[in-house]
Parts: C-alpha cells; structure tokens; sequence
C-alpha cells in the first residue's frame, strides 16, 4: 500500500451537508459540557466532521499504517509520518508492534517527544527484535504551504529508509486521536528530490 492508496473518509461516503450537521451536534454538545468524560472524543469528531465539511479527506492512522504494513527489507513501515517542519524523521518499531515517530532518535517506543506520532501495539506484527530507521521529510512546495506554522502539521509519506528523498506525500492537520485531514498533497519533482539529496551527508 501506498499514500496514492490509502482508506480516506469523507466525500463521497459522507456529503458535506451530512458533515456540517454533524459537526454543529458535537460543537453544540462540548459547549453544553466542556470538561465531559466524552468531550476529548467530542472535540476530535467536531474537527473530523468540519474538515469533511470543507471538502477535505480525513484518515484514521492507525488503521492506515496497520494496512500498510512493513517494507520486507527493512522491516520498518512502508509509510512514515513526521512533523511538517522537521528535516527527518526517525522511527523505531518494538518487539509488540508498536512504533514511534519523531524529530529526534527514540531509544524505546516509550521515550518522550513532543513531536512523536505514536502507534499502538499490535498496529504491526509482533517480532523478536526492534527496528529502526530515519528518512528524510519531504519539503513542501510554496502552493502548499500552510498559513500557519509548519509545526501544526504533519506529513505522510511512502517511506525511503535508506538514505534517499521520499516522492508522493501528503500534508496532514492532526484533528485528535488517530484523525488527520488531507490538507494538501503533491509529487516531488526530481529537481526537488535533488535538492533534498543534499541533506544526506
């Protein structure tokens, strides 16, 4: 599986009047009760339904990196999720098949980073040792840029875990769990990707 082929939720299955309903009835009920035991949950189908409200596609990570799976050679996952305004990202995958992703090295899956998208266990299959692996951020093209800063965002990418740029990925706004909107998506040019080389050293 690859981004281009990855499950997303929205349009066609939900119609944005349907989402806009939606997400009055959760914006609605967080106003009645803020600090409910549900309102978490509530906050992040609020953002869910006003992203597919205005057109975008949501995605639900973890099933997205669990139908993915794993590259054969690297046993590393086929596809990689790094804050937007970070150069590289490394990942590490435990024996339980959890994995981490953040903008610096993780000794353990349990390591803290302000940046890390984690992944539950059994997202991957469970193995006899642990992995790990860096790649390098796509850089994001001046009509994609976000209005806001880089570090409120995040990418998706088809993983290269040897040192080479990526080439197809997407610009993802976390909305609360495991839900991302598709902000933006685009294909590297083989100018931009040389560029990006010169990174590796």
């Amino acid at each position: 599986m690859t981004v281009k082929e990855i499950e997303r939720i929205g349009s066609p299955q939900i119609d944005t009047y349907a989402a806009r309903k939606a997400y009055l009835e959760y914006r609605d009920a967080l106003r009645r009760d803020p600090r409910g035991g549900q309102a978490k949950d509530y906050a992040a189908l609020m953002r869910g339904y006003r992203a597919i409200a205005k057109g975008q596609q949501v995605l639900d990570l973890h099933k997205v990196m669990a139908a993915a799976g794993v590259q054969e050679t690297t046993q590393l996952p086929k596809l990689a999720i790094g804050r937007a305004d970070r150069q590289w990202v490394f990942c590490r995958r435990d024996t339980e098949g959890r994995a981490v992703f953040a903008g610096r090295e993780m000794w353990n899956v349990g390591d803290r980073a302000v940046d890390a998208v984690r992944l539950p266990r059994n997202t991957f299959a469970s193995s006899n040792r642990t992995f790990s692996g860096k790649a390098l951020t796509p850089m994001i093209p001046p009509s994609g840029l976000p209005t806001t800063g880089l570090s409120n965002y995040f990418i998706l990418w088809d993983a290269v875990w040897l040192p080479a740029p990526p080439a197809d990925p997407l610009l993802l706004k976390p909305l609360g769990g495991a839900l991302y909107a598709i902000v933006f998506a685009w294909d590297l040019t083989p100018l931009e990707q040389a560029v990006m080389r010169g990174r590796i050293g």
